[in-house]
């Protein structure tokens, strides 16, 4: 999974159950290159805030992601080394499912717990197979996945020191839950959502408020913290780890 497994697994299961803002039309651009009358260009608010996004990708931080009280993941993330180790506890399940994943070296450790027909233990999982599904830790060019969140950005403004609010299309959104989505029609294109960005212009939260347009569907929080600290990932015991098998593969993809 990512922040994008985070945020992916949890657009999944939450959809399931100032001044005029900024309308954009390439929140990625970069700044105009046209003239301005003060000394340093003027940076929009989505500019901003998708480029505090971009730095989460660029050292070590950790990531916790919750959905209400359906879905917790956290966990600690490396994406310059491609390496993570996140938790997950599905609490609206029954039996609660909880699952440890560790990505080191392009392959992927699961062990799952409380999920039947899943068996207990290491299983070991071909990471360039999980490309593209919720399962993907670390997707290329967007580890932290927050910018894959961003790309439905429709509009952007700021809100006080270091927070912003606007909308997000999230049909617009490239993850592997975006599917789910889809019979929430025109009201997941307007998606209100808050956020904040510390002093060095890195993302600590995004908040998504999808009860706002879907009553009883469960919002999204997305934290980012202790960036740049060491953090430790290593594969388990080899004698402790199976090859898992195709069809625990399939289920845990879909």
């Amino acid at each position: 999974m990512r922040i994008a497994f985070g945020l992916a697994l949890a657009l999944s299961v939450a959809a399931g159950c100032g001044g005029p803002a900024e309308v954009v039309k390439d929140p990625v651009a970069g700044v105009s290159s046209a003239p301005s009358a003060s000394p340093s260009p003027t940076i929009s608010a989505a500019q901003a805030l998708t480029a505090a996004a971009r730095k989460l990708n660029e050292q070590t931080l950790g990531i916790g992601v919750t959905t209400g009280g359906d879905l917790v993941v956290h966990g600690d993330v490396d994406p310059v080394a491609g390496k993570a180790r996140m938790i997950v506890s599905v609490l609206s399940s029954r039996p609660i499912v909880g699952m440890e994943l560790v990505l080191t070296d392009g392959v992927m450790y699961a062990k799952v717990a409380q999920m039947p027909g899943v068996p207990y233990g290491w299983m070991r999982l071909d990471g360039k197979a999980l490309s593209g599904t919720h399962l993907d830790v670390l997707p290329e060019k967007d580890p932290a996945g927050a910018s894959q969140l961003l790309a439905g950005l429709v509009s952007a403004e700021r809100d006080g020191s270091g927070g912003f609010r606007g909308t997000l299309d999230l049909t617009n959104v490239p993850t592997a839950a975006a599917y789910r989505l889809k019979g929430l029609g025109d009201r997941a294109k307007a998606v209100p959502f808050t956020a904040r960005v510390n002093d060095r212009g890195q993302l600590t939260l995004l908040d998504i408020d999808l009860e706002a347009v879907v009553p009883g569907a469960r919002n999204i929080k997305a934290q980012y913290t202790d960036f740049g600290q060491p953090i430790s990932v290593t594969p388990p015991p080899a004698a402790e780890t199976i090859d898992a098998p195709a069809d625990v593969v399939a289920r845990l993809k879909a």
